[in-house]
């Protein structure tokens, strides 16, 4: 039974929940509508909505509108909302008769429905704007007001939007001609609502590591720090944001390198296309079109002889060479094993082992490597999946699916009409019951923890 209650009185929330209650997912049942079920097989709802999100803080969005909380109880969100946003650190915006609010999961009004826009909350704040003020919320109420003469900011124009803060700041735009099509100009507001870039630019990017992009009327993008003040030429047709005290730029001739918060060209703009440094080091690609690695100081640590390298996972990434082959570099990019396959994927952290093709004389072979280059051929391997928390699922020639180990050995016996990968320790697993095709879901252990009943089931998360 669903026990509706107003959100505006509030709902106290509990969180001494056990794991099984804690991991929740969707379920579809074969009336077409949805619910949610535990892990301990206890269902939460019936199914009876048509639309029903994950669950987060303890509450999921059902039916575009309304919450329901981990007991399945369905709170109805204050003064009849009739748009209701997903949660963002702990609270929802709402509109209402035009206007928007927000409210804590308590229930608790934070910010009335009187506001044009209001963002979602990050970094705990949020701002509301009209067109008389601009407000800043944190998480006990209003803490800055800046009032808005003739709903102009700045002397400039119009407010016409702000955006969530990051790092402190929130980029504004103005409109500068209300009855023309979205002539905005961006500038920011630090937290206490003081104007510390002008609305001057066409576009900007938001705060990372005390700097932001900006785009002027020629098109043309530089960087500002905090204070405002402009820290490069605009001389670059395409930028990136702040990482590790570095961001790449791209010039007019399409070739790109690095700056540092100075504004200094730390990596000469010279390279086709360029990834994000990870540890120190980031792949390139040349003018010749060959893929190698630099450091922070733009030094070419790795020679530019691949043709593809893939993205570190467990910290192994693939690289291609020029004549096709795959193989594998650790996070110092050293190959830990030479390109000599047809195809590769990533590493599972369980098992150690990653997806390969294999050409023997001129016969192809599918199977696993280890990270020491060992090479593993099963029997069996006909849907040839990836390993996830150790185990992979296979078919066999009858058509069954099980779970190998990084043996090849059957850890599950074949027995489902299919199976997906374990997250989270779960397995989602289909099975022809009662002339219905049924999902269930099983354990690491093969162990059914939910019998198959469903018409369609997603995975278990935490509903914190």
């Amino acid at each position: 039974m669903k026990i509706k209650s107003i959100l505006l009185i509030g709902l106290v929330l509990t969180t001494s929940f056990s794991f099984g209650q804690n991991m929740i997912a969707q379920y579809k049942g074969f009336n077409g509508k949805w619910g949610y079920v535990n892990i301990s097989g206890e269902e939460i709802t019936k199914p009876i909505y048509t639309h029903c999100e994950r669950f987060q803080y303890g509450l999921a969005k059902v039916d575009g509108r309304n919450f329901i909380n981990s007991k399945g109880e369905e709170l109805i969100v204050a003064f009849e909302a009739k748009v209701v946003n997903d949660i963002s650190e702990g609270h929802i915006t709402v509109k209402s008769n035009g206007k928007w609010g927000m409210v804590n999961l308590k229930g608790e009004i934070l910010a009335p429905t009187v506001y044009k826009k209001i963002t979602d909350f990050k970094e705990g704040k949020a701002i509301g704007f009209n067109s008389e003020t601009v407000d800043i919320y944190d998480v006990g109420g209003k803490i800055v007001e800046i009032k808005i003469e003739k709903g102009r900011i700045s002397g400039k124009g119009k407010l016409a939007l702000v955006r969530p803060f990051q790092d402190g700041i929130s980029a504004f735009a103005v409109d500068l001609d209300p009855r023309a099509s979205e002539d905005y100009r961006f500038g920011f507001i630090n937290s206490k609502g003081e104007i510390i870039v002008e609305p001057n630019y066409m576009v900007v990017g938001d705060f990372y590591e005390g700097m932001a992009w900006v785009k002027n009327s020629e098109g043309k993008y530089g960087f500002v720090g905090e204070e405002g003040r402009l820290l490069t030429d605009m001389r670059y047709i395409k930028v990136g944001n702040f990482k590790d005290g570095l961001a790449w730029v791209r010039k007019v001739d399409n070739r790109i390198g690095f700056v540092n918060k100075e504004g200094k060209e730390v990596v000469e703009a010279k390279y086709l296309k360029v990834g994000k440094f990870h540890k120190g080091l980031c792949w390139f690609k040349s003018e010749e079109g060959k893929c190698g690695f630099i450091d922070a100081e733009g030094k070419e640590v790795v020679e530019a002889k691949y043709s593809k390298i893939g993205k570190f996972v467990n910290g192994v990434a693939w690289v291609r060479d020029g004549d096709g082959n795959y193989g594998y570099i650790n996070e110092q990019a050293k190959e830990i094993i030479a390109p000599k396959f047809l195809s590769a994927g990533d590493f599972d952290l369980e098992s150690g082992l990653a997806r390969i093709v294999y050409k023997e004389g001129k016969k192809k072979k599918r199977g696993y490597v280890t990270m020491e280059g060992e090479m593993r051929f099963f029997e069996n391997t006909n849907i040839f999946k990836h390993f996830s928390e150790g185990l992979s699922p296979e078919k066999t020639k009858d058509k069954l699916v099980g779970f190998i180990d990084s043996s090849g050995n059957w850890a599950i016996e074949p027995k489902f009409r299919t199976a997906t990968g374990f997250v989270n320790g779960f397995s989602k697993v289909k099975m022809f019951v009662d002339r219905k095709n049924k999902w269930g879901v099983i354990n690491v252990k093969g162990e059914y923890v939910m019998e198959p009943k469903y018409m369609k089931i997603y995975e278990f998360y935490s509903a914190n």
